[in-house]
């Protein structure tokens, strides 16, 4: 090949390289460059468009959120940045120290946080006098410390006394609350405390209007409206009483005013047969299973 020649095809080829480019560019990707940057030019003035809108939106936001906010102030509770079980407790100590004293435990069932505010659930179970169990759920209704009661049991209970003593009536009970908390340092401080909570006189509703009078329990059995199912076992019932102590007991054992006739362990439950001075009645109690969304995290 002569040397003419070869200069010639390097030339060529260095044409057609050059010339695929400038085809590439000019047909592929210019074109596209100029479509992203129309696209970009008319979402600029779709967004331009919309300003007035954006703005009239924010404005209402910032409206709710002055409003949200004064409302809160007003507030007379502290909405405190955090509540753990502990504080939970030493608020209802606090409460039956100043309106009755209550025999109770407090277990945590669950908690529900987002970004800064969230809640905890707690079962509180015991028993008191129903003035000291009417003053803790007024307390907690109207107390400084934000606290919501979402679920009651309460019942009236004849307890043994002896003859020509007027009955005693003791209420167990069971309540769900929520303690509420939330992270907003700028409100200010709440000067209320348990002290300014006045609670309203009310009449014992469980007060028999026909005592029943029924015989102390001379025997220390166990008062079954008055205990908690903590375990079943095959023919055996495992159950705590109102002084906390434990009762292993099987169908047909005496309980105070009566006896064990049925353990139950496919509906989690013990019955018993109770005869209230005459007046023969059944309880039931089922073992406490907490459901998967109250389960505590």
């Amino acid at each position: 090949m002569s040397f003419k020649t070869r200069n010639t095809l390097i030339i060529l080829a260095f044409a057609l390289l050059i010339g695929g480019f400038s085809l590439y560019i000019n047909l592929k990707y210019y074109p596209a460059k100029i479509d992203s940057i129309n696209q970009q030019i008319a979402d600029m003035d779709q967004y331009i468009v919309q300003l007035p809108e954006r703005e009239d939106y924010l404005g209402q936001v910032q409206t709710i959120i002055e409003e949200k906010r004064e409302l809160l102030s007003g507030l007379d509770k502290t909405i405190e940045p955090n509540i753990t079980l502990a504080e939970a407790f030493d608020y209802l100590d606090d409460i039956q120290d100043r309106y009755g004293s209550l025999k109770f435990a407090l277990n945590a069932l669950k908690e529900v946080s987002a970004n800064g505010y969230g809640y905890r659930s707690f079962q509180l179970t015991g028993e008191g006098s129903y003035r000291s169990i009417y003053g803790m759920i007024y307390a907690l209704e109207r107390g400084p410390k934000m606290f919501v009661i979402d679920d009651v049991n309460l019942r009236g209970v004849e307890a043994g006394s002896e003859e020509g003593q007027p009955p005693e009536v003791v209420t167990p009970f069971d309540l769900k609350i929520r303690a509420l908390y939330a992270d907003v340092p700028e409100l200010p401080p709440l000067k209320r405390t348990l002290r300014d909570v006045r609670v309203p006189w009310s009449d014992n509703l469980f007060w028999p209007i026909i005592a029943k009078a029924l015989p102390p329990n001379s025997k220390g059995l166990l008062e079954a409206e008055r205990s908690e199912l903590r375990a079943l076992l095959p023919g055996k019932a495992v159950l705590v009483d109102h002084e906390g102590e434990i009762h292993v007991l099987k169908e047909g054992d005496e309980v105070y005013l009566g006896y064990i006739t049925k353990i139950d362990i496919s509906n989690n439950r013990v019955e018993f047969t109770l005869n209230k001075g005459g007046i023969v009645e059944r309880y039931r109690l089922t073992l406490p299973f907490p459901s998967e969304e109250e389960t505590y995290d």
